[in-house]
């Protein structure tokens, strides 16, 4: 029962780890981007960024296993997860940081709108965390009632694109991004994920 109701509750974060963890996956993408000489400064720019989601990614690349029968190695598996997802949020965020602003027009609006939706899905795993840390596993069903409760408080995470939708909103980084080698696999992440929950 209780891994039927907190794969529902969880496919959001999922969605947002598919999309991290896409660019790992490529083998031609490489985390420092901006390698080819003929790449625009634009294409430097979110390409370097996608190197970032790789060193991400790669630390959420599964998800915590959820045993029914064991409501608090469940429990301690999903407080883990909360912690690695948050701290790869605040790793996102320092990579866009790092990478200043971008070459293009609204560059730093574009990116501080970014930069708003990593801090309010943080913001989402944190509390979700901490309410998970109060849980009482002693009794198996308040410990699946708690969990389905705990699921409205990840809603900042059901954006399957997130920070990158916002982006790409902005029409040069978006052709930046089509173009920069780190982030093809991205693409087609993003392009083939949709929510199911």
């Amino acid at each position: 029962m209780i891994g039927r109701r907190v794969v529902p509750a969880l496919a959001s974060m999922a969605i947002a780890i598919g999309t991290l963890s896409a660019c790992g996956s490529d083998s031609g993408s490489t985390p420092e981007g901006g390698n080819t000489p003929q790449a625009s400064p634009a294409v430097q720019w979110i390409d370097k960024v996608c190197g970032t989601m790789v060193t991400g990614g790669q630390k959420l690349s599964q998800m915590p296993a959820v045993d029914p029968a064991n409501p608090a190695a469940a429990k301690e598996g999903l407080i883990t997860f909360f912690a690695n997802f948050s701290d790869t949020l605040t790793t996102l965020s320092n990579g866009l940081t790092e990478a200043g602003v971008p070459p293009v027009t609204d560059g730093q609006a574009t990116v501080d709108k970014a930069k708003a939706t990593i801090d309010g899905a943080k913001t989402s795993v944190d509390s979700a965390k901490t309410k998970l840390a109060g849980i009482n596993t002693a009794d198996p069903i308040a410990f699946q009632q708690a969990l389905v409760e705990l699921a409205p408080s990840l809603t900042a995470l059901n954006n399957t694109d997130g920070a990158l939708k916002d982006l790409r909103a902005n029409p040069e980084l978006n052709t930046a991004f089509e173009q920069a080698p780190g982030c093809k696999q991205v693409d087609s992440e993003s392009a083939s994920t949709v929510p199911t929950s």
